[in-house]
């Protein structure tokens, strides 16, 4: 019992490292992509099961760090609050995935680069397309061109892709421990 959750802890931390290079993958993404065209809805579009949460242009980290501060200390964050606190939201988010993804990967044996591409463009399906505008926190799909669905998967795939690779070498290595 104790080895298998050796093993366990060893893949998950594999993939939370592996998680935080793909959020450095996805944000030097996002500013080589940013060529596409910017991020602000170009129509309002909510489906959201529990109301709008989110200010016109606030990306959903904003959001969400705003939402939580607020109900923490009933009052507004400063702007260098809300920034410090959508960052760490950004960063824990991209870090927990990864390691969920660590422990994904060592249970079915993936080795493979294919399923950190898929596992990132599940990421932004399932969170920017669903989880984000169903909770409040952004507009819905059809708020978006083209080009802003296109950034934002291709930097998801950037994550997935770069998540995938060193969760897998830092694998080989802890397999050695």
């Amino acid at each position: 019992m104790g080895s298998d959750n050796h093993t366990a802890m060893k893949r998950y931390l594999a993939g939370a490292a592996g998680g935080a290079a793909g959020v450095v993958a996805m944000n030097y993404s996002l500013k080589l992509l940013s060529k596409l065209g910017d991020g602000a809805p170009v129509r309002e579009h909510d489906i959201s099961l529990v109301g709008r949460r989110h200010r016109k242009g606030e990306p959903a980290t904003a959001a969400l760090a705003r939402v939580a501060f607020q109900k923490v200390a009933g009052r507004e964050p400063s702007e260098a609050a809300s920034k410090i606190l959508a960052a760490a939201i950004h960063w824990g988010y991209g870090i927990d995935m990864g390691g969920l993804y660590g422990l994904a990967r060592g249970h079915a044996g993936i080795k493979d680069i294919k399923a950190g591409l898929a596992f990132g463009a599940a990421l932004w399906a399932l969170g920017d397309l669903a989880g984000v505008p169903l909770l409040g926190l952004g507009e819905g799909p059809k708020a978006y061109s083209l080009k802003t669905h296109a950034r934002y998967l291709g930097a998801h795939l950037a994550y997935g892709l770069m998540a995938a690779m060193a969760s897998q070498a830092i694998d080989r290595v802890l397999e050695k421990v």
